[in-house]
């Protein structure tokens, strides 16, 4: 399946993604080096080991293997950005940068992916994270974006920094994707047919909580949501939009939602 847009837009929208995805925050080169040990006043060359560093601040990410490749984040928005704009889809770039550029985790969303769940739009959100320091793979998750929040889909794809990835493999990886969401809808609509008993709503969320591994104030803030969840897909985006609001890492944000779509998943006959 190739990527194609329910309809081709003959504007840009404002804020949607332009010729140009780059960020002054992520423009800069990245390179290895020989990594070396001070011993006695002596520097000696540290075999089978390499520095990975920011060429503009000399700051050095990580020290890795000889067989690591740099995975550039440039490299890769610019390459998922053509694939988008010779398919002529709409979408919007969002980044987040962690730890000085070592880590990015950036935000498409696809505008032209649209469906409608309880007269509420849910559209495709995809999450690509990359790093410098082995803290990440090169990662592409989906996400469904309603009502400015996020509900995770699942886990997405990894591409380690041991191998060159291409143009091909990301556009395989974006339309697994996209077909990965279209699969969804017809799950989240079931979820609105199964009832939670209003009686025992704060012991659904505590058991769903549980499996979170949250501080004490944020599992307090989830179990005690104000929306009124009657059905498992609202108890789901009462969760989620929890998730949404907390204050923690985006990276930290994403793995909190995969973990809690996982658990509906497993566990949707509650």
């Amino acid at each position: 399946m190739s990527i194609t847009p329910e309809k081709t837009k003959k504007r840009q929208r404002k804020g949607q993604n332009m010729s140009n995805p780059i960020t002054k925050d992520i423009n800069f080169e990245v390179m290895s080096t020989a990594a070396f040990a001070k011993i006695d006043d002596n520097f000696n060359i540290v075999k089978h080991r390499k520095a990975i560093y920011r060429t503009d601040t000399n700051d050095v990410f990580e020290f890795v293997g000889k067989g690591y490749k740099i995975i550039d984040h440039k490299s890769v928005i610019n390459s998922i950005n053509s694939i988008f704009e010779e398919s002529k889809v709409s979408i919007r770039w969002n980044h987040f940068v962690e730890k000085s550029g070592a880590r990015i985790l950036s935000y498409v969303d696809v505008i032209d992916t649209k469906h409608v769940i309880k007269s509420t739009p849910v559209t495709l959100r995809l999450s690509f994270i990359n790093s410098y320091d082995r803290t990440s793979s090169l990662k592409i998750h989906p996400f469904g974006v309603i009502g400015g929040n996020m509900i995770a889909i699942g886990d997405g794809v990894n591409a380690v920094h041991t191998k060159n990835v291409n143009v091909d493999s990301l556009m395989q990886s974006i339309n697994e994707s996209i077909l990965t969401f279209k699969s969804k809808i017809d799950f989240w609509e079931s979820l609105d047919s199964k009832d939670v008993d209003i009686n025992d709503i704060i012991d659904v969320k505590t058991a769903i909580v549980d499996v979170l591994h949250i501080g004490q104030k944020q599992r307090k803030d989830m179990i005690h949501c104000t929306r009124e969840s009657n059905t498992m897909w609202t108890l789901f985006r009462e969760l989620s939009d929890s998730v949404c609001k907390m204050d923690v890492q985006e990276s930290s944000r994403q793995r909190l939602l995969i973990k809690l779509a996982k658990y509906f998943e497993v566990n949707s006959k509650i």
